[in-house]
């Protein structure tokens, strides 16, 4: 008897949590060290539920406009709340930045509104690494492989350890960083949350629906999951020359013909932005440092650095670049750097901190995702066996036959 009133105390303890705990509970200590059960207390309550349950149970509500919006709830006057993905796409293009002045972005608008009124094919956050995501980060080790013989002996080298770590977790945290809120009431959003929000979007929204998903706050045709822009374009397409034709990569975001074309060109301008980093790190004298002692690092902080760097490059990439350097040079041990470089390099730049906390948390989560989603998503509550996906197998005989090539030309490099 008195077991069972401890577990009805845990119990009602765990489900009194209210939306805002959803949401901000912290999941990581500032090392990145995970806090005992704070992601299985959250999935517990959470993963169980669609997007339309959440809504219903107050854990998504109006006043969360960038959770909101993209499910179609926040401009709704009165009576229900109910999920709607098309209305939500509408509403996301109605809202950016510009929309009325620029006829290009009306036209992207109406483009991805009939996209999702003609339905868009049905995926998941593991889904969706296993194809899009492998296959990008399969696209740069092809590029290196191409590109890498015009480097400098060190900056090959540099590339390798980074191309190496720049995982499908790691650019999926970087993809999450992109795309989802970073904070409620100026509290960060825990990774847990954010997992579980971009799963229901792709198996209730589907691909096509997180491919027209909008940056609304600039005028620019900037839209998909990493809120790629054609500036970022202009440096993606130099090294098309380096790609397999069936990779070329357009040259205008506009023409991009599906979400593997977004996680490409983000992979490749990662990638470019790396390239970057080792120039700098040569600048400030500190690459044969970096390329001695990073790879003694744990794979878990190697990775937890990439994630981070990765993300502040992509909007901050010049202060970004000197900072690290910066604190890799002042810095006798790189032991801790996977949290340093976050607390003491970029001290005084709370933007780089916020991004860099975002994509880091959002890669340690996606590494146990998979338990989490077996253990207490809709489909484990519903006793639908989740199927793992060959990244290979839904990809043309051209392009899989490249795939296979390229694999083994590397591996047997």
């Amino acid at each position: 008897m008195k077991k069972m009133l401890v577990f009805v105390i845990l119990v009602s303890s765990l489900f009194s949590m209210n939306e805002f705990e959803l949401l901000t509970n912290k999941i990581y200590t500032s090392k990145y060290n995970s806090l005992t059960n704070a992601d299985t207390d959250i999935a517990k309550i959470l993963y169980g539920l669609t997007l339309q349950e959440a809504v219903d149970r107050g854990f998504i509500t109006q006043k969360m406009s960038s959770l909101a919006l993209p499910i179609g709830i926040m401009d709704i006057q009165s009576g229900y709340l109910k999920v709607d993905y098309l209305r939500g796409m509408e509403d996301m293009w109605n809202h950016k930045k510009g929309i009325n002045r620029k006829k290009y972005l009306g036209k992207l608008r109406d483009r991805f509104v009939k996209k999702v009124s003609l339905g868009t094919h049905k995926s998941s956050l593991r889904r969706y690494r296993n194809e899009e995501i492998t296959y990008s980060t399969d696209l740069i080790k092809r590029l290196l492989y191409k590109k890498g013989s015009t480097y400098s002996p060190q900056k090959q080298k540099f590339m390798q350890i980074i191309v190496d770590d720049l995982t499908q977790n790691v650019l999926l945290g970087y993809n999450i960083q992109e795309l989802l809120p970073p904070a409620y009431k100026n509290i960060q959003i825990n990774p847990v949350f954010k997992a579980y929000y971009l799963d229901r979007l792709l198996k209730e929204g589907g691909k096509g629906f997180i491919e027209g998903f909008p940056a609304r706050y600039d005028s620019l045709a900037s839209f998909g999951p990493f809120q790629m822009t054609n500036i970022a374009m202009v440096e993606v397409v130099k090294l098309n020359k380096y790609l397999n034709k069936v990779d070329k990569l357009p040259n205008n975001v506009i023409k991009f013909k599906n979400l593997q074309h977004h996680t490409d060109a983000s992979a490749v301008f990662a990638y470019y932005n790396w390239e970057l980093m080792a120039n700098t790190m040569k600048t400030f004298g500190v690459i044969e440092k970096f390329n001695y002692t990073f790879p003694l690092l744990s794979r878990k902080n190697r990775q937890i650095f990439v994630a981070g760097i990765t993300a502040c490059m992509h909007h901050l990439p010049t202060a970004s670049r000197n900072l690290t350097a910066k604190y890799i040079k002042n810095s006798g041990s790189l032991d801790n750097l996977h949290y340093m470089v976050r607390r003491k390099g970029f001290e005084e730049k709370f933007q780089l901190q916020k991004y860099y906390d975002s994509a880091a948390e959002s890669y340690l989560l996606l590494k146990v995702f998979h338990i989490l989603e077996e253990d207490y998503s809709v489909e484990a509550k519903n006793n639908i066996k989740v199927k793992e996906v060959n990244v290979i197998k839904n990809f043309p005989t051209e392009k899989e036959n490249l795939i296979i090539e390229n694999k083994f030309t590397i591996e047997s490099k």
